[in-house]
C-alpha cells in the first residue's frame, strides 16, 4: 500500500493580550510583549525551539485586539489570514516588518527576530496595535521504504503549533485608565460568578490586574482571586471564585479593584493609571 501523505495537526494558543508566560510546547518566545516608539522604532524577540526535533518557524504580523466572548472569557479577535488587513486606524500590522520571517531551528537552538517600524509620516499621536504570530512546524524525517509493506500503513505526523504576542507602537505622551460601568454576581452553592463591564479611557490600551475580594456579612475576607486583563475598548469579563459553603446563607460583599501593577511585563512597558474599585452586595440565599 502506498505511503499516505503526512497529516498536519494544528494547535494554536493565543496570548490573549494577557501577556501570559505559559506557551505551548514547541513555541517559546521572549519577551512576551513588544513596545516600539518613534525614538525606538526597532525591537527584537528571541524564538526558541524547545522540541526534541528540528522545526521550521515562520513569523508574521496580524491585527488583533483583546475582547470577551458571550461567556465572558477573554479572546483575541484576529484579522483573517486570507483577507486584507482591516483599515482600522489603530492597525500597525502593515508597517511593522519582521526579519527573518522563516528559519529552521535545531533542538535547543534560538533565533533573534528583529522588528522594524516604518509608519506613515502622517501618523498621529496615539497607540497602534498588532500581533506577532510565531508558528512552528515540526520537520518529520522521511520514513524508510524498507519498513513499509503492502499490509502496513505508515503515517508521518507533522505537528504545528503557534503563539501570539502583542506589539504596541506608541506615539506621543499617552494615558490610560478604566471605568467599572457595572458589577454583578450570582451565587451557585459554593461558587460566585462575577460579571463586569469595563471600559477603557485615555489614549492607550489598559493592561492591568483585576483583584477580587469576597467579604462575609461582618466584613471578613473569605475568598480572593487575581486575574490579569487587557482592555482595548470595552470588555464584559466573567470570573468565578469559590467561597466556603458554610457562608452561603449569609450576604456577601464582592469588591473589584483594578490596577496597572503587572510584575509579569518588561520594565517600562506598562502605562500606569490610578486604581479604581467597586463593591457589590449579594443578598443571602
Amino acid at each position: 500500500m502506498p505511503l499516505r501523505p503526512p497529516i498536519a495537526m494544528t494547535l494554536t494558543w493565543y496570548a490573549l493580550g494577557t501577556l501570559a508566560s505559559a506557551q505551548l510546547p514547541g513555541v517559546a518566545v521572549d519577551p512576551h510583549m513588544v513596545v516600539l516608539t518613534p525614538r525606538n522604532p526597532n525591537g527584537r524577540i528571541v524564538v526558541f525551539n524547545p522540541r526534541a526535533t528540528a522545526a521550521e518557524f515562520t513569523v508574521h504580523l496580524r491585527f488583533g485586539t483583546v475582547t470577551t466572548d458571550t461567556g465572558g472569557q477573554a479572546v483575541v479577535r484576529m484579522a483573517d489570514d486570507t483577507a486584507p488587513q482591516p483599515a482600522i486606524h489603530e492597525n500597525a500590522s502593515a508597517w511593522i516588518t519582521p526579519y527573518p520571517t522563516k528559519f529552521i531551528l535545531n533542538p535547543g537552538a534560538s533565533q533573534v527576530v528583529r522588528l522594524t517600524a516604518t509608519p506613515p509620516r502622517t501618523v498621529a499621536i496615539g497607540e497602534y496595535w498588532s500581533r506577532v504570530v510565531v508558528r512552528a512546524r515540526e520537520l518529520v524525517p522521511p520514513l524508510s521504504p524498507r519498513n513499509i509493506t503492502d499490509s502496513s500503513v505508515r503515517i508521518g505526523l507533522s505537528l504545528e503549533t503557534s503563539t501570539v504576542i502583542p506589539l504596541f507602537y506608541r506615539v506621543g505622551d499617552l494615558s490610560t485608565g478604566v471605568t467599572i460601568d457595572s458589577l454583578s454576581a450570582t451565587r451557585d452553592r459554593d461558587t460566585l460568578a462575577i460579571r463586569a463591564t469595563l471600559t477603557r479611557t485615555g489614549t492607550a490600551a489598559y493592561l492591568g490586574v483585576a483583584q477580587l475580594t469576597v467579604n462575609d456579612s461582618i466584613g471578613r475576607p473569605i475568598a480572593t482571586a487575581s486575574k490579569r486583563l487587557a482592555i482595548y475598548h470595552t470588555n464584559h469579563p466573567r470570573w468565578t471564585i469559590a467561597i466556603p459553603n458554610s457562608t452561603r446563607a449569609q450576604p456577601h460583599h464582592v469588591t473589584l479593584v483594578l490596577t496597572t501593577n503587572r510584575p509579569d511585563t518588561p520594565k517600562g512597558t506598562i502605562i500606569r493609571a490610578s486604581a479604581v474599585a467597586r463593591t457589590q452586595t449579594i443578598p443571602s440565599s
